[in-house]
């Protein structure tokens, strides 16, 4: 589940390996589909998250219309035991819809190939040309000697028709011999690897390409930065959040812990190292309970049946006024009954806007800060 920048479209990706959106704009919101699931039938996905299909947005910030790539994995099967993984990209765009009045998004299928590991393919993450994706922790094996985060260049593997998926293996990639728990990639050949307590900077640019798996030597590539002590919970996809810095030659991270919300500069060049400053410390009750972050705004649901939206802001900017669009610390809701057993969310920080997922698969409901705590029910 993705909040598009702007808090306008919702997308939800389905069990099937289906994607549909919703405008939240609209007085009562329509579930649309944008990308059809495979014929293939979908059985589920038997890791801890639960779900078998996971997407990774890359926003066009250059478009003066809404514009993006979305990558799609799916786990497909034929028969219980046959399974085929695949990952898909996909552009998305915004189109006037003829037909209703308004907008609608739609989606042109660019390439897929097959994800080939045994293990349960736990982090995605999509920046430019590359995909990147790590195989994720199991119940019974929390970090196998052979896991590992793979970075591939999709623009090399162009298959435009969707009827033809490419179903070797033997494509290109880049692979970092580690356990992933989250992966994001970063602008100048970085990668960020994170394990849940540990953040990993990998430049990529000296690793070589290859196209077997397991790569016959597993070679051993060292990171070249390290940052320790983040206690966070690395199941949870929401905890961490990259910005991009116009008009700079850096990334920045926002990351929630339990013990607080970091900021880290990034340099894109190696040479040079990451900053980390703390933004904000967070109370007890709210530990470990990340519904979504943002630059100046964290979403957090702790034990309590309560909705907090967190405010702060980065040692550059006034802390004596708070910018337009960003919430106080007064900011809280109160979740209405079994609702706070959120089992995903999204949030966009533009607008405001939380969603909730709760854990027993029952409707979406959305939570408007900006709107003083509207709500709707999708």
């Amino acid at each position: 589940m993705t909040l598009i920048n702007g808090g306008r479209w919702l997308l939800v990706v389905s069990s099937s390996g289906s994607v549909s959106y919703y405008d939240l704009e609209i007085r009562e919101p329509v579930k649309r589909l944008l990308i059809p699931a495979d014929r293939l039938h979908a059985w589920g996905d038997y890791s801890r998250s639960g779900v078998s299909a996971k997407i990774a947005v890359d926003m066009d910030n250059e478009s003066a219309l809404l514009s993006f790539n979305l990558a799609l994995y799916t786990r497909k099967t034929y028969t219980y035991k046959t399974r085929i993984d695949l990952i898909q990209v996909w552009h998305v765009t915004l189109k006037p819809d003829n037909q209703n009045g308004g907008s609608r998004l739609v989606a042109t299928f660019l390439c897929s190939f097959p994800y080939d590991y045994y293990r349960t393919l736990g982090s995605l993450s999509l920046l430019g040309n590359l995909v990147a994706f790590g195989t994720g922790p199991e119940y019974y094996e929390p970090c196998a000697p052979s896991a590992y985060v793979a970075i591939v260049d999709w623009t090399t593997i162009l298959n435009p028709s969707r009827k033809r998926h490419a179903t070797s293996s033997s494509y290109l990639r880049k692979i970092i011999r580690t356990c992933p728990a989250a992966v994001q990639l970063l602008p100048g050949d970085m990668i960020l690897i994170s394990s849940g307590y540990e953040m990993r900077f990998y430049d990529t640019s000296s690793i070589e390409v290859t196209n077997h798996i397991p790569p016959a030597s597993w070679p051993r590539h060292w990171p070249t930065w390290r940052l320790n002590g983040f206690s966070t919970d690395p199941r949870n996809p929401d905890y961490l959040r990259m910005y991009s810095c116009g008009n700079t030659n850096e990334s920045r991270l926002v990351i929630v812990s339990m013990e607080g919300v970091y900021g880290i500069s990034i340099p894109h060049q190696s040479e040079s190292v990451p900053k980390c400053v703390a933004l904000k410390e967070i109370h007890d009750r709210f530990c470990g309970s990340t519904s979504g972050v943002g630059y100046n705004n964290a979403v957090l649901l702790g034990d309590l049946p309560l909705l907090r939206m967190l405010y702060f802001s980065w040692p550059e900017s006034s802390s004596d006024s708070e910018s337009p669009g960003v919430f106080s610390n007064a900011s809280v809701t109160k979740v209405e009954g079994k609702w706070w057993q959120m089992g995903y969310s999204a949030f966009d920080e533009i607008s405001g806007r939380v969603v909730l997922e709760p854990s027993r698969g029952e409707k979406l409901v959305v939570y408007d800060f900006a709107k003083f705590q509207n709500v709707a029910w999708l």
